[in-house]
């Protein structure tokens, strides 16, 4: 972060310097209007319009950020419950001493979640869509 302190004061310097060489009055045409003013006016004008446009560039990305933050913080929290949750029930089913359920119901959120997604492709119901459309007497 100092680096980048030192080489943007490194750069208003050369700026200013440049800008105070170069003192004449020139004409500013834009649309309509036009004006005689010093270059220095110019100079300094065209870095103020550039460094505020970037300011609200990385006021944009800030708030983008932050936005971002926030919404995979609360995604962890609902996740840190969710395995809190099953870790309690696996607990529960261990301490009655059966492995068997407590495999089935470590195995039971996985299925859910694999259901959920929507690319996950039943195999079967591929192959059979494929055998209906070979047959050409198939009834649906």
């Amino acid at each position: 972060m100092q680096a980048y302190l030192i080489a943007a004061l490194i750069f208003a310097l050369l700026i200013a310097a440049f800008a105070i060489q170069n003192t004449m009055m020139v004409t500013v045409h834009f649309l309509i209007w036009q004006a005689e003013i010093s270059l220095v006016l110019v100079i300094l004008g065209s870095l103020a319009a550039g460094a505020l446009l970037l300011f609200f560039i990385g006021l944009f990305k800030q708030y983008s950020n932050h936005r971002q933050k926030k919404d995979l913080k609360t995604q962890n929290k609902r996740l840190e419950k969710e395995v809190a949750d099953l870790t309690k029930q696996v607990e529960a089913l261990v301490s009655q001493n059966n492995p068997a359920a407590a495999i089935q119901s470590m195995a039971q959120p996985i299925e859910q979640t694999v259901s959920q997604e929507p690319t996950a492709l039943n195999p079967n119901s591929a192959i059979q869509t494929q055998d209906q459309s070979k047959d050409p007497f198939h009834v649906s």
